[in-house]
């Protein structure tokens, strides 16, 4: 899994929202949306639940983005596209 996609999906799970995570990250809503499902396709199952009120991660989405990102840590001043 590539640093910026994993970086658009915690965006997503921490902020409860695609549109806000593509917001903060400058890229456009369907933009982190084919993000996630590129990485949902390569993981081989679902990583976020999506819903009504917003999204976030699934079990499996959980233990794999604290695998994935073992040694980060996120950034003080919130989320940014040059991040980590």
């Amino acid at each position: 899994m590539e640093t910026a996609k994993i970086a658009a999906l915690l965006a997503a799970a921490e902020l409860g929202s695609i549109s806000k995570a593509a917001e903060n990250l400058g890229y456009t809503q369907s933009g982190v949306t084919h993000i996630v499902n590129s990485l949902e396709e390569e993981a081989g199952f679902p990583l976020l639940m999506r819903g009504n009120r917003g999204v976030r991660l699934t079990a499996e989405g959980e233990g794999a983005s604290r695998r994935s990102c073992a040694s980060w840590s996120r950034p003080r001043t919130g989320w940014s596209r040059s991040w980590p």
